[in-house]
């Protein structure tokens, strides 16, 4: 449970060092302690055991509550997950009763919370933290390979395990426990800045009702943001990464966009598999289009925030020769770098719009063939990259096809989500989280920005945060 514990430092850290009189950062500073480096180990925070089994007792309690969501169920709530997702909020409020007693709550949809704690200073911009309660569905058939009930919140080996204990209710039981310490001081504690803390409800189906309409409760009332801090990036491994050779730390400052293109027939077929024609069936068609499509993938770019991070990365004796010449002087090496990276899985996807075919649709029958053949593309795209960006590959990929088709889904509003903004990383919000990062897990540690390659809540709250939104 030791990640959990050095959650609540981390942000204990970020909220004082950001954000309240310096008399309360240097006492808090000095009873919590970070953690340190022991050669490729972090060590956690030395959190007192009370409080690393109360964390442990919260996050479970909420596992338990099978909060799903759906994007076809009305406020994308199916009608078994109603009474859990009211039961994980009472949950919250029994686990934390001064931070319920001091914020403001407000509902949205029924199901997502936007909470503040008004600071002293209304002319500082406020922040905002982010986490969302659903979780996706456990698919039928696969709960043996489950090591432990996906619902149970067991307790085992020194973890949580479970539906949500990392995407991401953790967050949920880290923010909160956090502030509940912070409110609890016997000499109180003052906020300078205004926190909001927001709990969506639908973010694994999109975050339309969710975090988007909380967006604009947001505008309606004229709130523009310091910084969002959601969920997205880590600290990996030594080797988890070509030219990494120890811990580091990376913070997402941009996701990806999505967007998907369904390729189909646009011939007529059907017939008897006894007789198939001589041009080939609805299925062989869109077959071909699927293999042009895979053979002939986005051209790889290095570009923000990835710049960013090879910047940062050149800066930090974190490689090994050759590659930490190749690193020091990675824009004259570009070339080489790109080659690296578009030969590894993990890295790939940091450089280009990716294209994964998840669904293929034909037929009811062995012996019949059918009239339509369809087949999904999933995309998504770096910062830089549009739904034109993918709509051309597409048509230079497949040429003036009189057989097949392809055309955006509706699975988004407007057929595709952008890329997010590249958050800055010379301001003070950046800087303040680096230094909560060092703070909790140890100085020597790298922070490097870094290109989330899924998406999440904030990139909706951006639009009301100029941009700043950051992701660990």
């Amino acid at each position: 449970m030791s990640w959990c514990s050095t959650g609540l430092v981390l942000v204990v850290a970020i909220v004082v060092a950001g954000y309240s009189h310096s008399s309360q950062i240097n006492v808090l500073m000095a009873e919590t302690k970070g953690a340190f480096e022991s050669g490729n180990e972090l060590v956690s925070p030395p959190v007192i055991e009370s409080e690393i089994m109360q964390l442990g007792y919260e996050l479970s309690a909420l596992i338990q509550c099978k909060t799903l969501s759906s994007p076809v169920a009305e406020n994308h709530m199916p009608p078994e997950s109603v009474p859990e997702f009211k039961k994980a909020h009472d949950l919250l409020r029994r686990f934390y009763p001064f931070f319920y007693k001091r914020a403001h709550v407000e509902t949205i949809n029924e199901f997502s919370k936007l909470m503040r704690i008004d600071g002293a200073d209304p002319n500082k911009k406020p922040l905002m933290l982010l986490c969302h309660m659903d979780v996706v569905p456990v698919e039928a058939g696969t709960e043996s390979g489950w090591k432990h009930p996906p619902f149970a919140g067991k307790v085992s080996e020194g973890y949580i395990w479970g539906r949500g204990a990392l995407d991401n209710k953790q967050s949920c039981v880290g923010i909160l426990h956090a502030i509940e310490i912070l409110l609890t001081r016997p000499k109180g504690f003052v906020f300078q800045r205004t926190i909001y803390v927001a709990i969506g409800h639908d973010e694994e189906v999109g975050g339309a009702l969710g975090a988007v309409a909380t967006v604009e409760r947001l505008k309606e009332r004229g709130i523009e943001l310091e910084a969002v801090l959601d969920e997205g990036m880590m600290i990996v491994k030594p080797g988890s990464f070509p030219f990494i050779n120890r811990h580091i730390a990376l913070v997402g400052t941009a996701e990806k966009g999505f967007m998907s293109i369904q390729i189909s027939t646009n011939i007529s077929g059907g017939g008897h598999s006894s007789r198939p024609p001589l041009i080939g069936t609805p299925v062989t068609h869109v077959s071909a289009a699927v293999s042009k499509i895979q053979n002939n993938q986005f051209p790889p770019h290095i570009g923000p925030p990835m710049t960013d991070f090879f910047d940062s990365l050149s800066k930090e004796l974190v490689t090994t020769q050759p590659f930490r010449f190749l690193v020091e002087r990675w824009r004259a090496f570009e070339w080489v770098i790109k080659m690296v990276l578009v030969a590894n899985e993990r890295t790939n996807i940091l450089i280009r719009t990716t294209s994964a075919a998840t669904l293929f649709n034909a037929g009811v029958k062995e012996n019949m063939i059918p009239s339509v053949a369809t087949a999904t593309f999933n995309h998504r795209l770096i910062p830089g990259a549009s739904n034109l960006t993918v709509l051309k590959h597409y048509q230079n990929v497949l040429g003036e096809d009189a057989i097949v088709t392809f055309n955006p889904t509706t699975s988004m509003p407007n057929g595709w989500t952008p890329p997010s903004p590249v958050a800055p990383i010379d301001n003070d919000a950046f800087k303040i989280l680096k230094g909560a990062i060092k703070f909790t897990f140890g100085s020597s540690l790298p922070v490097l920005p870094f290109l989330v390659p899924a998406g999440a809540d904030a990139r909706h709250y951006v639009s009301v945060a100029g941009g700043r939104g950051y992701r660990f």
